[in-house]
């Protein structure tokens, strides 16, 4: 909506975008297909070039010139465009403006003074997510209060929105499997953290049975452009990757957009949502929800907001770089070590303290930050409003992360939730299917024909439910439905609720089951964080209101070895006494006798209470309850001339054991996802370190995160155990795995020697990474060259120190190579036990190739989660 009309005003159109790494391709793409005078100014050319631009930009040689923001820190940049002839001033992605847009970026709040600079040129701000509160927000921060606002609406109509309840990591797998085979087309698989985006793409993979990409912000520059080119030039049909993943993207034919977990915002939700489906035809949107996965979003908000000790070190460390001048220059990774956090906090840091007044940054260079300090000390007055502001932005991340669960818990049409969310009044249209809550009740239709008992159980539950006041999980439900005595019960009156004790004839774990399957089959759902419980889906309101008829697998009983004994008259005899009694105790018949124990009894025929004992599923409490009656039936029976079959009948193709083992196959089904999904979390998968050499591999994850729980894997046990609980013994398995990885990677061949990294304690007794490598080359015959590489100077442990910088610097200069002849022009193998920054294995390698080193391959036991 730019690109036409720049090609026809006068003067130049100036857009600021921050999309840089594109910024070439949407140049050249320009020139090639319009032979349009365009360029564009970013951080990617040197000054030179850049001063070039700027003079021809001023000359009026150019119609169009994408400019990143981060250009408008630098006063000469500035001053040099300021005699531009300027026909329109576009900001693009203009929600990056607002603080309270969900991509928030500081530097685009000095477009306010460049505007004026430039001869207040018209002013075209373009944005896809933007809520009515951030609308108002960017007409404020642009300072241009006329502006017109044009919405042409937010309803994608072709794009059906849905929501599927995923407890455990196995369950969003299995899903994500079972959704890939209903779908055709490509399609991204968007995931909350790194080490996911490599589970997830190796997972699709062994599903689809082709290549597919990870892509997220720690790969290097060449990896994330091959995923991007691949993905984008259908040589994948899908991609795994994180939220860095889309600005820009514009491939019009995906068919499917999947959230392996929650995201933060409804914002960033419909975003990414919104690449789907760009060619007008039908796309799907598919959340994989577990309530703990706010945890992760949580996570986010909280490591993503300074507190006033981060912002006291920050300012005193720029102060003390300054000087006695106004000017700090300070390379980046001693801020972050200075404040010992990752990337993105030192830039929230800097921008609440540009923001407070107290510092302006100016443009990144080599040296690193650089900023202007505008007072000489951080007044507890500007302190305090840094905080304050800082704590505003806190709570409406956390409103915004409440918005986007209640989207996944509602029983309401979720496109209806998303118009309103954005202060879209129209009707939620659509050209097929709308949503899973508006299609519930076709989605519910069972794959075999209900009994009316599995149908009056499954409302027995249902309606439980719903009468609840103070909703329940799964677990307390169950013990509701079995009638359980415990404390809690009685304390909040649950015994006096509607279908307490309904099922006291099944087990905890049958009634969970149950519970279970209404989940699965989308009747029941689980909302809430820390506390989940239980709620009716739109298709349990459906059912009950109805009378619907639920296919519910019943708890599963043996057959019994023989049941050719049984007499089929007398098995009949017996079922009307279990329905009589089961409708006098208000009870499910299963929970008085199963049907094998019926079959026994009509085999056995047993005469006496002892004998009725050695029957199945005969119990004191049952022998006691109906004992006398069930042995009065059977001497009526006998009595009444009946003679005991020598084989039963076959059951009949309509009976109910019949469907329940064709439903039993649909479960099987099911269920084969759930297999497929727990195999591919047990099986050994290495995993790539990124780095400075050759080749680097890891033998698997150390642990994982399911929602706010922390977890070490079963490899991440097996090196605990070794490492820090002296289990010496488990070196020649772990150096088994390594040799495994080693032969799944044929580049590892070329290794001709071990090396292992020296221990940060040289006194300890044990050097688990020492006795790793001995049992490595007893494994593989390859020689260690042990004292090749040691420590130069003391420095802590590596999990003493906090983000990548304070790492970095704990091991610069640590390591040396005393004997450089043990490993010139020898291509070696560097072990360690642990991969979790990278930064000592950078620094090993750096020295090791200091010292002659043909090549340098790295091998550890496991990588950590924080990559």
């Amino acid at each position: 909506c730019y690109q036409l009309p720049a090609l026809l005003l006068p003067h130049v159109t100036m857009v600021v975008s921050p999309l840089i790494a594109l910024m070439k391709d949407q140049v050249d793409a320009l020139v090639a297909r319009e032979r349009a005078e365009a360029t564009y100014i970013n951080s990617s050319l040197t000054w030179d070039d850049q001063r070039q631009r700027m003079a021809d930009m001023a000359k009026g040689r150019f119609k169009l010139v994408y400019i990143a923001p981060e250009r408008f820190r630098v006063p000469a940049f500035v001053k040099a465009i300021a005699d531009t002839k300027v026909s329109l001033f576009v900001v693009d992605e203009a929600h990056c403006i607002s603080e309270w847009g969900h991509d928030f970026r500081p530097d685009y709040l000095r477009l306010r003074e460049v505007i004026p600079s430039l001869g207040q040129p018209p002013v075209l701000a373009l944005t896809a997510t933007a809520t009515v509160k951030v609308q108002d927000d960017i007409v404020s921060q642009l300072a241009v209060p006329q502006m017109e606002r044009v919405v042409t609406g937010f309803n994608r109509e072709n794009l059906s929105f849905e929501v599927r309840y995923t407890p455990k990591e196995e369950d969003k797998l299995a899903q994500l499997r079972r959704l890939l085979s209903e779908l055709t087309g490509s399609g991204i698989v968007y995931v909350g953290t790194r080490r996911e985006t490599e589970e997830v793409a190796e997972f699709v993979a062994e599903v689809i049975g082709a290549n597919v990409p990870a892509y997220h912000g720690g790969l290097p520059d060449d990896e994330r452009t091959a995923a991007q080119e691949a993905f984008m030039g259908d040589k994948a049909r899908v991609v795994a990757a994180t939220k860095a993943f889309g600005m820009g993207i514009d491939k019009p034919d995906i068919r499917f957009i999947f959230h392996y977990a929650l995201p933060g915002t409804l914002e960033a939700y419909y975003q990414e949502a919104g690449r789907a489906g760009r060619d007008g035809k039908p796309a799907r949107c598919v959340l994989l929800y577990s309530p703990e996965d706010r945890a992760l979003q949580e996570y986010f908000i909280e490591n993503g907001t300074p507190t006033r000790q981060d912002l006291v070190s920050i300012f005193g460390a720029l102060r003390e770089a300054a000087g006695d001048t106004r000017h700090a220059a300070l390379p980046r990774e001693k801020v972050e070590a200075q404040l010992g956090a990752h990337e993105t906090k030192v830039s929230v840091a800097l921008s609440q303290l540009e923001q407070a007044g107290v510092i302006r940054e100016l443009e990144d260079t080599a040296e690193g930050v650089r900023v202007e300090l505008l007072k000489d000390s951080l007044e507890s007055d500007a302190l305090m409003g840094v905080l304050r502001a800082a704590l505003r932005r806190k709570a409406d991340k956390m409103s915004k992360l409440n918005a986007m669960v209640r989207y996944a818990e509602s029983n309401a049409c979720r496109r209806k939730l998303l118009l309103r969310y954005f202060g879209d009044p129209a009707e939620p249209q659509a050209s097929g299917r709308c949503c899973d809550n508006c299609s519930a009740p076709e989605q519910g239709e069972s794959e075999r024909l209900a009994t009316a008992e599995e149908t009056e159980i499954a409302h027995a539950i249902l309606d439980c439910v719903r009468g609840l006041v103070i909703k329940v999980g799964r677990d307390k439900l169950a013990d509701i439905l079995r009638g359980s005595h415990a404390k809690w019960v009685t304390q909040y009156a649950y015994d006096r609720v509607a279908h307490y004790g309904r099922l006291s004839g099944c087990t905890s774990a049958q009634i969970a089951e149950m519970i279970t399957a209404l989940i699965e089959k989308r009747y029941l759902k689980v909302i809430g964080g820390e506390y989940p419980v239980l709620n009716l889906t739109p298709l349990g309101e459906e059912s009950l209101a109805k009378k619907r008829p639920i296919a519910l697998p019943l708890p599963r009983q043996p057959e019994p070895e023989t049941a050719t004994g049984s007499d089929e008259g007398l098995f009949e005899v017996l079922k009307g006494f279990r329905l009589a009694k089961a409708k006098e105790a208000n009870q499910p018949a299963f929970a008085i006798f199963h049907d094998r124990t019926l079959k026994e009894i009509a085999s056995a025929r047993p005469t006496t209470p002892e004998a009725l004992s050695a029957v199945y599923g005969v119990g004191p409490s049952k022998l006691s309850k109906y004992g006398q009656e069930v042995l009065a039936l059977v001497a009526s029976y006998r009595q009444s001339g009946h003679r005991q079959p020598c084989e039963g009948p076959e059951p009949s193709q309509g009976s109910v054991e019949s469907r329940t083992s064709s439903g039993l196959q649909a479960r099987r089904a099911t269920e084969s996802d759930e297999e497929f999904a727990r195999r591919f979390l047990h099986s050994e998968r290495p995993k790539p370190l990124h780095g400075s050499w050759r080749i680097g591999y890891a033998a698997g994850f150390t642990s994982k995160f399911d929602g706010a729980q922390w977890k070490r894997s079963e490899l991440g046990e097996l090196i605990y155990q070794f490492k820090y609980r002296g289990q010496r013994e488990l070196a020649a398995e772990l150096a088994a795995r390594l040799a495994k990885c080693m032969q799944a990677h044929p580049e590892f061949a070329a290794a001709e020697c071990l090396v292992p990294v020296p221990p940060s304690d040289a006194k300890r007794d044990y050097d688990p990474v020492s006795a790793l490598v001995a049992a490595l080359s007893a494994a593989t015959g390859l020689p260690v060259t042990l004292g090749a590489l040691t420590r130069a100077r003391a420095a802590q442990p590596q999990k003493a120190m906090e983000g990548p910088a304070q790492k970095a610097a704990n091991v610069r200069g640590a390591f040396a190579v005393r004997h450089p002849g043990a490993v010139a022009r020898r291509k070696v193998l560097l072990v360690d036990d642990f991969y979790d920054s990278g930064a000592t294995l950078e620094e090993c390698t750096k020295t090791l190739k200091a010292a002659g080193a043909a090549e340098v391959f790295v091998l550890t036991l496991g990588k950590t989660i924080h990559h």
